[in-house]
């Protein structure tokens, strides 16, 4: 049991989306399985990694609602991901963990870096 509750799911993927095409339907599979997102880094427009929890009863709907994003998951998150659902399933359901979560995706694209004006740093 301890081993799973100190669980941390990482996934990565990668995708030729629209990146905003792409983060919309990736955050709908977080939410619609349940997930909740904690927080987001957005790396100009080349990867995006969101970080969120979820319950272990809840990884293998992700799952499925992922690869519905048709973002190409690498092959270690695809079997982070089966093997956090086997684990889930000895757990009884009065102690089930949330699993501190990351989802990275990179952008393949054609378009120039996203470049953003840092405003000075008053003190």
């Amino acid at each position: 049991m301890c081993a799973i509750v100190k669980r941390f799911l990482r996934i990565n993927g990668v995708t030729r989306q629209n990146r905003h095409e792409a983060v919309d339907k990736v955050k709908e599979a977080i939410s619609g399985s349940g997930a909740w997102v904690l927080d987001f880094k957005m790396y100009a427009n080349i990867s995006i990694c969101i970080f969120f929890e979820i319950s272990a009863r809840d990884v293998a709907k992700l799952h499925i609602l992922l690869l519905e994003t048709q973002i190409k998951l690498s092959d270690e998150s695809v079997q982070a991901l089966t093997e956090s659902d086997n684990a889930q399933r000895s757990i009884p359901d009065d102690q089930v963990p949330d699993w501190k979560s990351s989802l990275e995706i990179t952008f393949v694209h054609n378009e120039p870096d996203l470049i953003r004006d840092v405003p000075p740093l008053e003190l």
